[in-house]
């Protein structure tokens, strides 16, 4: 749709630059939108993109989310999906025992999906739980050592780097 309204920008600067159309100001015309694309042709799509442009894990957790979501609105269109019925998922999501913090997550996904598809911002309209913050559970050190313990020479070096360093997988794959 923007590439069209583009071109057609392009064609009425470059008909004015050559005087072959009037500067009266034409209401645009607006590119109609395309009221029959599937969800999961659209989830799809957006699957190969982040699995082109995204991290292995990344991809992993947009595709279990994404095929989560498509499952709940099985054979539907994109823009026949409500606010109405993106709550009832969301509340969906919660009485299925998973924790706030995840639905969040879920929704921030499918949030970006709509946004690249076309829908952005429709997400701001969902009543969302609210975001727990828990206090971060510390290993004793008994639990250490017997945990340390059990580790062979590679995997105490490695884990030890985890707990000193506070990196990430990542990161201490390229360490």
């Amino acid at each position: 749709q923007v590439l069209e309204v583009q071109r057609r920008k392009k064609h009425q600067i470059d008909g004015l630059a050559l005087g072959l159309v009037s500067t009266r100001r034409t209401p645009a015309t607006p590119v109609p939108i395309d009221t029959g694309r599937s969800l999961r042709t659209l989830i799809d799509r957006y699957l190969d993109q982040v699995d082109a442009l995204k991290k292995p894990n990344t991809y992993r957790k947009y595709e279990a989310v994404l095929d989560r979501f498509a499952d709940h609105f099985k054979d539907r269109q994109f823009e026949a999906i409500s606010v109405d019925e993106l709550n009832d998922f969301v509340v969906r999501l919660k009485k299925s025992g998973m924790e706030s913090n995840t639905v969040l997550h879920n929704v921030v996904i499918i949030a970006q999906f709509f946004k690249r598809s076309g829908r952005g911002g429709i997400m701001r309209e969902l009543h969302l739980p609210e975001r727990t913050t828990s206090l971060p559970v510390a290993y004793t050190d008994e639990e250490l050592a017997t945990f340390f313990a059990a580790c062979d020479d590679f995997h105490r070096a490695m884990y030890s780097t985890f707990l000193m360093t506070g990196f990430r997988e990542q990161e201490v794959m390229y360490l």
